[in-house]
Parts: structure tokens; sequence; C-alpha cells
């Protein structure tokens, strides 16, 4: 069962999916809520009740910084700005990938939808792979959101799964 709350917005510049704002803000009352009303009910000790709302603080805060440097559409999952196409790995420990569009000679996006891996090719034949996991539903709409605005210069190529023996001989695209 797939229960998407979140929306996938794709403009001009980039993929996004919001977070939701409204949901995080009535989870954080009701939390706020419950950590005011718990001592009261002597449930919870003051000290760790004023631990629970200094860690709740600390979240609006993240969430509010994250807000005014990406806006209400969030950080983008795909975007191209100032000439440079940008990849958020969001399951990954290293930053976004950022890949100069003048570097770019094509990008190849094969493997099995739901699990796809995108192979940036430069222009000297050197490759970069950037496997995100964001699901069937975010990659179609970043495959029609590079087929659109790509420069003309770059081709981009979606190739069908592979078939079981090329996986196990590692074939590539």
């Amino acid at each position: 069962m797939n229960i998407n709350l979140r929306t996938i917005v794709s403009t001009n510049h980039g993929v996004y999916r919001p977070p939701a704002f409204r949901l995080e803000a009535l989870l954080l009352a009701a939390a706020l809520a419950g950590v005011i009303a718990l001592p009261s009910l002597g449930q919870v000790s003051v000290g760790l009740a004023v631990t629970q709302i200094l860690l709740l603080l600390g979240l609006v805060l993240w969430r509010a910084s994250e807000f005014r440097r990406y806006g209400r559409l969030g950080r983008p999952l795909v975007a191209i700005d100032a000439g440079t196409l940008t990849f958020a790995r969001p399951n990954d420990t290293r930053k976004d990938f950022h890949l100069p569009l003048q570097d770019l000679k094509r990008i190849v996006v094969h493997g099995r939808p739901g699990r796809r891996t995108y192979r940036f090719v430069r222009s000297n034949d050197a490759w970069v792979e950037v496997a995100p996991t964001w699901g069937r539903q975010v990659e179609s709409v970043v495959a029609r959101f590079l087929q659109a605005h790509m420069p003309p210069s770059i081709q981009v190529a979606i190739e069908e799964p592979q078939t079981l023996f090329a996986f196990l001989r590692r074939d590539g695209p």
C-alpha cells in the first residue's frame, strides 16, 4: 500500500517535493500540548518536560532555517540553476551532486523502475553514477523534467531494465 501525503512539483527550474508544513505544525502542536499537560498531571518530571520543549524548539528552528533557505517548495530533488545540474541524494551521507552542464555530454537513466540509476557521461567520456531512492512517482517526473529541460546538446536516454543475465554479467547500459 502506497500512501503519499506529499505532492511532487515540477517547475522550469527543478523538481521538488514540498514538505508537509501543515501536518508538521499539527504534530508539533499536539506534542507541545502533551509536554505541557503531562507534568501538571504528575506523569512527567518538570526537568524532562523542559528537555522535551527544548528539543521541539530545536526542531522548529531547524525547519524555519530550511524554509528560509529553500522556500515553500523545499529542497529541490533535481534542479538546473546557473548552468549547473543538481541532484539531491536524500538517503546518502554525501552532499548533493553538482555537475556543470558544459561538462555534460549525455545522461543515461537505467535500472528497474523505482530503483533507477542516473549515469552522467562527461565530455571526456568519463562517467559518474547517482542512484537516489526516490520511488517510481518521483522518477517519472524527474525523467520528464530532464527530457524537457536539458539543452539540445545533452542527450537524455532512458534505457529499458536489464535482463537477469545482463545483470549477472554486469553489462552496463
